[in-house]
């Protein structure tokens, strides 16, 4: 499962990067395709934490899985929360460009940037609280019980409140793209809403598992915790790889760049392995590819009719 999750977030976000910056194959509006782009690094980051576990699990390298638990947890964990902000981010984003379609139109890259770069920063700050609080913490050089009880309900209401956010702009945004389409009379890009809408039912399956445990954590049961943990570490893996899936089935020009990078790759197979048999040449036409005899030519006629 996790060979999977890691190879699926690996070619599937990097299609996404190379679909979006250099072919401009996702049609969403300019800043929801920022924040995808981010998302996409998010999860490529979250995938390299994942294969450190996985290789220093499976190899029994002490010194690779002492470095995850160290510092690449505090990293899974940063781009976790990335993730979050990022997704309740672009949540927000689309109801804004439907609620102030005219504005919209005027919002550029560098502003998508800009809150992103917001967001990232944001994280790094309460993932390095976390890291310098447990330094001091663990080596019994600061004996403040509440600042543990702080982060540990942080723990908590960060990833409530992001998905509230996710659900209550959710909701609203189905409900303003039903009413522009009952009222105005206009027509509704129903492609950046499903892939919203997708987007925000996988993130609540991923992490409503994850809420429950640390609540369960925080009032004592333990049962009930480590079960909703073991929940949560195979629904965290399903967002990390459920992007490229997403924008495959909701946004139809990405499908069509992959169907067509799919048809040129079948192509340069086909005609690499292909044998051209002798005295037939491959005619390339608008429809599929057809062989045909090449006719002798006059000389070779003249050589043949020759007698010995």
């Amino acid at each position: 499962y996790n060979i999977f999750v890691i190879l699926s977030s690996f070619l599937g976000d990097t299609t996404i990067l190379v679909a979006s910056i250099k072919y401009n194959a996702i049609s969403l509006h300019k800043i929801m395709v920022v924040v995808i782009q981010h998302l996409a690094v998010c999860d490529l980051i979250t995938s390299c934490t994942y294969t450190i576990e996985l290789i220093g699990y499976v190899s029994g390298w002490k010194e690779l899985f002492n470095f995850y638990i160290y510092v690449g947890l505090y990293v899974y964990y940063f781009s976790l929360y990335t993730t979050f902000f990022l997704t309740a981010a672009i949540t927000t984003m689309k109801l804004l460009t439907i609620k102030f379609p005219f504005r919209a139109r005027i919002w550029t890259k560098s502003k998508g940037h800009l809150v992103c770069a917001i967001i990232w920063v944001t994280s790094l700050l309460y993932i390095v609280s976390w890291v310098v609080f447990f330094e001091i913490y663990l080596y019994s050089l600061w004996d403040e019980d509440w600042i543990y009880n702080v982060l540990a309900w942080l723990e908590i209401i960060i990833p409530l409140l992001t998905l509230l956010v996710v659900i209550f702009t959710s909701g609203w945004l189905i409900h303003e793209a039903c009413k522009v389409v009952r009222q105005r009379g206009d027509r509704v890009r129903w492609e950046g809403l499903l892939t919203v809408i997708a987007t925000a039912v996988v993130f609540t399956i991923t992490v409503l598992p994850e809420i429950v445990a640390d609540i369960a954590k925080e009032s004592g049961d333990r049962d009930l915790s480590s079960k909703m943990y073991d929940v949560s570490s195979y629904t965290t893996r399903i967002n990390v790889m459920a992007n490229f899936f997403i924008y495959s089935l909701t946004v139809r020009s990405f499908r069509m760049f992959l169907l067509e990078r799919l048809r040129l790759f079948k192509n340069a197979i086909c005609c690499t392995t292909a044998v051209e048999p002798e005295n037939i040449r491959m005619v390339q036409l608008r429809g599929p590819i057809r062989q045909e005899p090449v006719q002798p030519t006059i000389e070779a006629r003249e050589q043949c009719e020759t007698p010995m």
